[in-house]
């Protein structure tokens, strides 16, 4: 039954140390190659601000799919395989939209098409937890470093090239989201506490350098409502007193920081009160005509542009202008399945709340894409979607 080794014959013989060491340091390399891919992939709007070249765009696209192609051994969460069989369908109806839209597209329209797809197809497949955990940190630094360069030097976007203060304001508001929720929720020591309130002081003066509000309203709502939902999943009042002197610490400390904000932003926030003067809802309202007009097959991609002169404002607008219902259920499938990755992360927000982080960012850039960014950009949030996908344990539900 054994030979003289002492081994089973049945059985292999177990893996030594070594190898297992070997083993488990390639799987983080590759874990910290992936996360940096897909965080330049991310961040290439705002890393164009210093270097604008659409090279860096195939670059960064070429880094990531070549992660996905020399990870050799892809095991996607179960979420994640859900909704890469849901993004597979968008895609292919999405690539018809682009038959439906031809008087609108361009080779221009039909390359970002094609990137969104081939983006986010890969963040599906090549996505670990361990991957994700450096997608946040590194989406943190990167924005931690826009940040301070605004307050101290001040950046200079060129309107011809497509940049405007949303590039700018984008990774500031991804990672005052993540700075937010790890002092809400977040682990920390005194010290790294201070540390990081301070860094999201610099945040918020620098967003008020800036004329974007959704980058100064949504981190605290997506901060607030990760961290509220965590404390509630816990089912432990004592928690709630536990980290409730971190709210009143942060509000107390954030009120100094108010007197930053320039009147012009000032105005911009009370201008969210008269909805029918605001541009954006008056866009909303002319979308939903469209819509209604071709309910089921919607008008193609880039209709936006042709039919209202400017995209939607609104990322699910956009989608069923572009592709109808037919377009707009399997997104909205995508959607349910994140909520319910979201609610599995929660779950366990007490043994990790390092996923708290991304999720908080993911939100945060979800928000966003409802009134600043049209569909073919919408990369940037689902990436992160895929991100908070491949966290998720054991058995969907």
């Amino acid at each position: 039954m054994f030979n003289s080794s002492g081994i089973s014959r049945g059985s292999a013989p177990e893996p030594k140390p070594s190898f297992i060491a070997c083993h488990t340091n390639r799987h983080r390399i590759w874990d910290c190659v992936t996360g940096l891919s897909f965080a330049l992939l991310v961040s290439t709007p705002s890393i164009k601000l210093f270097v604008s070249h659409s090279v860096l765009n195939i670059i960064f696209l070429f880094m990531a799919l070549g992660a996905l192609v020399f990870r050799r051994r892809l095991c996607p969460s179960a979420s994640n395989r859900l909704s890469l069989v849901i993004w597979c369908a968008f895609s292919a109806i999405l690539m018809f939209d682009l038959m439906i839209g031809v008087n609108y597209i361009s080779e221009v329209t039909i390359i970002r098409t094609l990137y969104l797809i081939l983006s986010v197809t890969a963040a599906f497949l090549a996505f670990t937890p361990g991957s994700a955990r450096w997608l946040a940190i590194l989406l943190l630094i990167w924005g931690s470093f826009i940040a301070v360069y605004q307050v101290v030097i001040g950046i200079d976007y060129d309107r011809s090239l497509g940049q405007h203060y949303l590039t700018v304001s984008l990774p500031i508001g991804i990672s005052l989201t993540g700075a937010m929720v790890t002092l809400l929720a977040g682990r920390i020591k005194v010290f790294q506490f201070i540390i990081l309130l301070g860094l999201a002081g610099v945040h918020l003066i620098s967003l008020a350098t800036l004329f974007s509000r959704s980058a100064l309203i949504y981190p605290p709502i997506a901060a607030s409502l990760v961290f509220i939902l965590s404390i509630a999943s816990r089912r432990a009042p004592l928690n709630v007193l536990r980290q409730g002197w971190r709210i009143l610490f942060v509000a107390l400390i954030s009120l100094p920081f108010t007197g930053a904000i320039e009147f012009k932003q000032l105005n911009r926030l009370t201008d969210l009160s008269n909805f029918e003067d605001e541009l954006r809802w008056r866009i909303f309202v002319e979308a939903a005509e469209h819509i209604q007009q071709s309910p089921f097959f919607g008008h193609g991609v880039d209709a936006s542009s042709a039919l209202i002169g400017v995209y939607s404002h609104n990322i699910f607008l956009e989608v069923a202008l572009t592709g109808g219902l037919i377009l707009f259920m399997p997104f909205l499938a995508i959607m349910v399945i994140y909520t319910m990755s979201a609610k599995n992360i929660i779950a366990r927000a007490e043994i990790d709340s390092t996923p708290l982080i991304l999720l908080g960012m993911s939100l945060f850039a979800l928000l966003q894409w409802n009134t600043s960014f049209d569909l073919l950009t919408s990369y940037v949030p689902l990436v992160l979607v895929a991100a908070i996908g491949s966290m998720t344990r054991g058995r969907f539900q």
